[in-house]
């Protein structure tokens, strides 16, 4: 039911609408209420029902054409035995990491021309367009995913770009998080082969975007990877952009066996990218991991030496 006043712009509050009640104050029945009259087309204070919505369209996948059954599908013979070698880079604002790929170089037209001969003869395909094309595809697909650029076969070359961006800044890092992509559209069939050839070695940061650790020692006796309870352990990095400020959370801690953690309790000096950080002199034996929590790049990160410090 719904209450009604002069002047309603409801095109149902017309003289003559049999679900029009006058009054103070005014109403007007609607579908549920008792009494209500369904109105025909034509009756004072009829409203003909809203259009159905229009389905929601499907979203387009590609398909790849159905195939004539007389010719001979190409099957590569290529192994991959290479993967995409890359370097990681810290963004502008230092909160997430980017790619870049090094390439190997690039392959010639005479070289790729040779390589679809190569797999006609192997697989003993007919020297069909379809079967010319398809293969050139399979090796412009199988060269870029071993990190190569491609001259022009004709009049178009190719290769592999990749342009991702994370928040992981260790990896490890895959075809979807590499954004990698030809420099044409690939069409379903294609994207698979890619993505399943795809296999990344990480060359190391460039920007360094984790701390590079360049020597740790015992500043007692000198040693290398050792400590001496109640000694400084001296942390020399391969950074140069660092700030080790323990207002904002930044420390040197020890890992013991059982996973515990225990802080440095002293700082000898902080001097750019060297640290002397006391180990307690009780609480910590044994063999021991260096985790260290620092400023790179104006973001605050934590990362665990590779090698463990023996006493």
């Amino acid at each position: 039911m719904k209450i009604w006043v002069w002047g309603d712009t409801d095109p149902r509050v017309v003289w003559g609408n049999k679900n029009l009640r006058w009054g103070e104050p005014g109403y007007l029945l609607e579908p549920g209420d008792p009494g209500y009259v369904e109105l025909q087309p034509g009756e004072p204070g009829y409203v003909p029902p809203a259009p159905a919505p229009k389905p929601a369209k499907k979203p387009f996948h590609r398909k790849p054409k159905p195939r004539d059954s007389n010719t001979i599908t190409p099957t590569s013979t290529n192994t991959h035995t290479m993967s995409i070698p890359y370097y990681t880079r810290p963004t502008a604002d230092g909160n997430k990491v980017t790619t870049s790929i090094d390439y190997r170089g690039t392959k010639t037209k005479a070289e790729i021309v040779a390589e679809i001969q190569a797999r006609l003869t192997a697989a003993n395909l007919p020297m069909t367009i379809e079967n010319v094309l398809r293969i050139h595809d399979e090796v412009i697909i199988d060269f870029g995913m071993d990190a190569w650029k491609m001259e022009a076969v004709g009049h178009i070359g190719h290769l592999f770009t990749g342009g991702g961006s994370s928040s992981d800044l260790q990896g490890p890092w895959n075809y979807q998080s590499m954004n990698m992509d030809l420099s044409c559209n690939l069409d379903d069939e294609g994207e698979a082969r890619a993505e399943a050839a795809f296999a990344g070695e990480n060359l190391g940061h460039k920007g360094r975007v984790m701390p590079v650790f360049a020597k740790v020692s015992d500043q007692w006796t000198k040693l290398p990877n050792h400590y001496t309870a109640g000694k400084s352990v001296l942390v020399e990095l391969g950074n140069r952009r660092v700030n080790f400020d323990m207002p904002s959370g930044h420390k040197v801690q020890w890992e013991l066996a059982d996973g515990t953690r225990v802080d440095a309790d002293d700082y000898g000096f902080v001097e750019g990218n060297r640290i002397a950080a006391r180990v307690p002199s009780t609480g910590v034996t044994g063999p021991i991991h260096l985790v260290l929590t620092i400023g790179i790049n104006g973001r605050t990160v934590t990362d665990t030496y590779d090698h463990v410090l023996v006493t």
